[in-house]
This record gives structure tokens, sequence and C-alpha cells, in this order.
């Protein structure tokens, strides 16, 4: 760099004015922070969960579990009656294979 570089560098520099804020910026900054500080954080917390968006999303969030759960008891119920069943298959099955139906002189005297 020459110095004619340098120059017109610094040169630019000269027009520049220090930063100015709008009139009672102060006042109003310190206000809005004053306000923030006084709300408490329930209710802060209150506002959030009342937004439409996080209350929709929470209660499909608890529909979808609902039918997640309400499906689980269906195909646990379906599965035991299935298994319930298939014991009364395979004891039918066993009785009848080893014929125990049959009547006895004990079962004859029952029905007398």
């Amino acid at each position: 760099m020459n110095n004619k570089e340098i120059d017109d560098i610094l040169n630019s520099l000269d027009g520049m004015s220090k930063a100015e804020a709008p009139f009672f910026f102060q006042t109003r900054l310190l206000a809005r922070l004053q306000q923030r500080q006084s709300i408490p954080i329930w209710q802060s917390w209150g506002a959030f969960l009342a937004q439409p968006a996080f209350a929709i999303g929470t209660l499909s969030l608890f529909l979808v579990l609902n039918m997640v759960a309400i499906n689980k008891m269906v195909k646990n119920k379906t599965a035991a009656t299935n298994e319930t069943a298939d014991k009364q298959a395979t004891l039918q099955n066993f009785v009848e294979e080893y014929d125990l139906s049959t009547a006895t002189i004990y079962s004859d005297a029952k029905n007398n």
C-alpha cells in the first residue's frame, strides 16, 4: 500500500459523526426492561401455553398416544381370546384322544 491509499482511507473517516439515538430511547428501553422484570414467571409460561400452536400440538400428541394405547389393548384382548380358544381346543382334543368323556360307574350314580 502506498501513502496515497492510506491517506484516502483515513480521509474517508472525516465525515463520520457520533451516532445518535432517538429522543427518550433510554427512558423507553428502561421502562420496557422494568415491565418485563415485573411480570411473574408463571404468567409468561401461561401466555406460552395458551398459544394455539402449542395447544393444538399438545392435543394432537395426546390423541395419538390414546389411539396407540387403545390399539394395543384391542390387540392384547384379541390375542388373549385366541389363546383361550386354542387352550379350549387343545383340552377338547386331549379329552377326545384319551376318551375321557365316557361314562363311568360314578357318573352313572350321579345321574340316578
